[in-house]
């Protein structure tokens, strides 16, 4: 195998796992988002929508009470994703804002803005499993 050959090895395998990383990341980010949603009827959990490099279309998603539908239309999405793209995930529930800074008691810390504070360690346990 020439040099060549082997450095165009090397950079293809190093750029599928910085894409795998990257949807890695994206994709437990969403669920533990999912995840921490509080849930009555299940609307808010299924308002969660996501879209590459632009803002979701608004919809009317149908509820989901254990996220797993939401989790794999979100996954879907994620899956396109390369690195360089932007991955939109946006909640379409009036209320959601309400929810983030506290409205319910199921989630008083809201969903977003402490799994975002876990990014950093998300990351590295993504990276960790593609070692």
């Amino acid at each position: 195998m020439t040099f060549r050959l082997e450095i165009a090895n090397w950079v293809s395998r190093v750029k599928v796992d910085m894409d795998e990383a990257f949807r890695g990341l994206a994709l437990e980010v969403a669920r533990r988002i999912i995840e921490r949603t509080p849930v009555e009827s299940g609307n808010a959990r299924g308002a969660w929508v996501a879209a590459v490099n632009g803002m979701p279309t608004a919809g009317d998603p149908p509820d989901d009470t254990d996220g797993a539908a939401t989790l794999a239309r979100i996954a879907a999405v994620i899956a396109t994703a390369k690195v360089g793209d932007t991955i939109f995930i946006a909640n379409n529930a009036d209320y959601a804002h309400a929810l983030e800074f506290g409205k319910s008691d199921q989630s008083p810390g809201g969903m977003v803005r402490v799994t975002l504070m876990e990014a950093q360690a998300i990351a590295g346990q993504v990276v960790a499993k593609l070692r």
